[in-house]
């Protein structure tokens, strides 16, 4: 997965971005390439170049994938108003929306227009940077790793893949790595799906970049 940068938004750019970077890594495609933020750098949130720029990284990724530089494509960090003006002029919908995704930031807009549209959910920052499991008490989660024997950052993990969602956690760390990746062992009941789902209307938190005001 590579992810084009704020900087090369705009269809020559980015189209000469992913270029480059086939060219420096020696290869003849990427498996998976991402808008990684609907505005462009050095730019006013509500200027429309925003929209301007990003429409047209798009429609370099999907000249790329017709000329199988790119075997799939999509985006990163868009909102519901961002995915819906994309989809209603891409020619190619995204096969990928990347965007931070767990119990305290749950947008069903977004995940209803993924889901209706094909679109595969990849959440990043599932553990909230480390702050869900550390520094914010969620009384469901503790209550449901407890009950099933398992840590909450693997709770949190298996929500993620039991509502279908593609999930990248990273840790420096050997053991938390083998734990995270110990996920199919146990299976979260519907009520406890249900508990963690209804986090965000009592405890909310963003934990990186909030891209709503960007135009």
């Amino acid at each position: 997965m590579v992810l084009l940068a704020p900087q090369h938004q705009g269809y020559e750019a980015c189209y000469q971005a992913v270029n480059d970077s086939l060219k420096r890594f020696n290869l003849d495609y990427f498996d998976l390439y991402l808008i990684h933020w609907p505005g462009t750098s050095k730019t006013k949130l509500q200027d429309p170049v925003n929209q301007e720029n990003r429409m047209g990284s798009y429609g370099a990724l999907e000249q790329l994938y017709k000329e199988s530089k790119l075997r799939q494509i999509g985006v990163s960090n868009y909102t519901a108003k961002h995915l819906q003006h994309l989809l209603s002029h891409c020619s190619i919908r995204p096969h990928v929306h990347q965007f931070e995704l767990h119990p305290c930031l749950y947008q069903p807009e977004v995940l209803s227009l993924c889901r209706e549209n094909s679109i595969q959910i990849q959440a990043y920052s599932s553990l909230g940077e480390g702050r869900l499991i550390q520094d914010i008490e969620i009384p469901a989660l503790t209550e449901i790793a407890n009950n099933l024997g398992v840590t909450k950052a693997q709770v949190l993990l298996r929500w993620a893949i039991q509502h279908d969602y593609a999930v990248i956690p990273k840790s420096k760390t050997p053991e938390r790595v083998k734990s995270n990746a110990d996920l199919f062992s146990f299976e979260l009941s519907d009520q406890q799906l249900a508990f963690l789902d209804n986090v965000h209307q009592t405890i909310s938190h963003r934990f990186c970049w909030d891209p709503t005001d960007i135009y």
